[in-house]
């Protein structure tokens, strides 16, 4: 049997032939990574290679909707400027995250929907948007490390609240240009495409991601996405059914949907497990993932599940009285008929 090319250290970490380090541990990607200043991609330290910032939010994105100068609010109400909104990164892992992502997604996106349509036909180019926003997910998180947590809370950063183990498997997925690494069946997660029903009086651009169920949600032009990084697709099958009669949606649909999709991915019962392991047959390393049972199982909704996630995602655009039932999960954006199908109102309400 041919070995794997591959070196061991000491935390679990892989080096290659070349000295690269191809998969990097959970305890090193907490250590030197989530708390340290390394690259976040190929993991080499600052003192060792040219540094400089990688945008969280790609700058084809701030250029061209006009959000450079806009501001993200970040729990406890620090706003930070787009345009600032930064962490480090190697220069040539910058330059390769252009090549690998922004370069193909952003002619797709800015093609229009039906450029973006014949995008989505091949299977490829569905596996990067996935990571795309995983990587969007990953390094708005990294940013929560210079991103103080709110008083009432007491000192240090917002990092402190992300739970980086977890994190770990998203850091896999985003670099496996970098390691060589091949993403197995299953371990994908949801992703769902939605045409964006236009409206002069709202802003081209959104985002919002739910850290606790790692679920994004992210609208560009006519475009919106919503991906869940850690389901294996579990969630997005429940709700996708239920979505058929939709054409197209609206801001606050989209948003509501994040949140009902959010929501179902926390109460999964028996989650799947993510690993990445060496093929020792085709000499690479695989990310793979144990699914525990064929039929995901999940709780039942309550109004504490539900509500939370639904007021932090719609509360800020709708009345003192909405936002009540919001926070009870008690709002819709959509007509729901008696066997669950949603369907487009002809305003947000």
């Amino acid at each position: 049997m041919k070995s794997a090319p591959y070196t061991k250290e000491y935390d679990g970490t892989f080096i290659d032939g070349a000295g690269r380090q191809v998969f990097i541990s959970a305890e090193r990607f907490i250590s030197h990574i989530a708390q340290g200043d390394s690259c976040f991609i190929c993991g080499r330290l600052p003192s060792s290679v040219p540094f400089n910032k990688e945008h969280v939010l790609p700058n084809w994105i701030l250029r061209g909707y006009g959000i450079r100068e806009a501001s993200i609010t970040v729990p406890g109400g620090l706003e930070n400027k787009y345009s600032e909104y930064l962490i480090p990164c190697c220069t040539a892992c910058n330059s390769a995250l252009g090549d690998e992502f922004e370069a193909p997604i952003s002619r797709a996106i800015k093609g229009g929907w039906n450029v973006f349509t014949q995008f989505l036909q091949r299977s490829e180019n569905i596996a990067l948007l996935y990571r795309w926003l995983a990587l969007i997910f990953l390094k708005t998180h990294l940013k929560d490390k210079t991103n103080p947590m709110p008083s009432e809370l007491g000192q240090g950063s917002l990092a402190q609240f992300v739970d980086w183990t977890a994190m770990h498997h998203l850091h896999c997925l985003v670099r496996t240009q970098f390691s060589g690494s091949v993403v197995g069946p299953g371990v994908q997660g949801t992703f769902m495409v939605f045409q964006m029903r236009l409206d002069e009086e709202v802003e081209p651009f959104d985002y919002a991601d739910w850290e606790l169920s790692k679920t994004i949600m992210l609208r560009v032009g006519e475009v919106g996405m919503i991906a869940v990084m850690n389901d294996s697709e579990a969630a997005g099958n429940k709700i996708r059914p239920f979505l058929t009669h939709l054409s197209s949606v609206t801001k606050l649909q989209l948003r509501e949907i994040f949140a009902r999709v959010a929501d179902l991915n926390s109460r999964i019962e028996a989650r799947p497990q993510y690993f990445t392991a060496i093929d020792r047959i085709r000499s690479r390393l695989e990310i793979g993932v144990r699914i525990p049972t064929a039929q995901p199982m999940f709780s039942e909704i309550t109004s504490d599940s539900l509500g939370p996630i639904l007021k932090f995602a719609c509360g800020e655009f709708v009345n003192d009285g909405a936002r009540k039932q919001l926070g009870a999960g008690a709002y819709t954006f959509f007509r729901i008929d008696s066997k669950g199908y949603f369907h487009r109102l002809d305003s947000e309400g």
